[in-house]
């Protein structure tokens, strides 16, 4: 039935606000539990010097100001196959990979945390989101011009159920 499994994972930090001390805390934590790939995804608004003192914590690159467009170039440009996408400022604690990979089947997954009670994917949490690098070659992109997060996922969410892709809400595996 599930078993723990030993994923190729890494984790994709989107700082959408620019928050250096959020993101150092972040890596920190991970690197606490995890050795790991770690990438850090700023806006393009992000200033040279802030640039600079987030490459100085983790490898960082600039994407668009959308979350979607983070999401985007945090899939395209990770070094890992399934990654963790977070926000910067988060913790995580001992033992959140094992609350996602026992549910693992395959690589058509994207798993993501019940927070407050929302279990699809359309309402729920980016926060803590795990899928496989392949879900850009089979679904494609996420809208990045679109304001609407929510109904940019449902679309996204739709061409991925239609290429066979599972949602699975994860319980227990809320990122603080």
């Amino acid at each position: 039935m599930y078993e723990l499994k030993n994923l190729d994972c890494g984790f994709v930090v989107l700082c959408p606000e620019r928050n250096v001390p959020g993101l150092r805390s972040t890596v920190r934590s991970i690197g606490k539990y995890y050795d790991v790939p770690n990438l850090c995804i700023a806006p393009k608004r992000t200033s040279k010097s802030e640039m600079d003192e987030m490459k100085g914590i983790c490898e960082t690159i600039k994407s668009g100001d959308t979350y979607t467009s983070l999401i985007n170039k945090g899939l395209a440009k990770s070094r890992a196959n399934w990654n963790f996408f977070i926000f910067a400022g988060s913790t995580i604690r001992p033992y959140f990979y094992r609350k996602f990979v026992v549910f693992h089947d395959n690589d058509k997954d994207i798993m993501f945390p019940v927070v407050d009670r929302k279990t699809n994917f359309v309402d729920g949490s980016m926060n803590g989101i795990f899928m496989h690098k392949r879900v850009l070659k089979d679904i494609g992109k996420m809208d990045e011009k679109m304001d609407d997060l929510p109904k940019a996922k449902l679309i996204w969410a739709h061409r991925a159920v239609k290429c066979g892709y599972k949602f699975k809400a994860i319980l227990g595996a809320r990122v603080i």
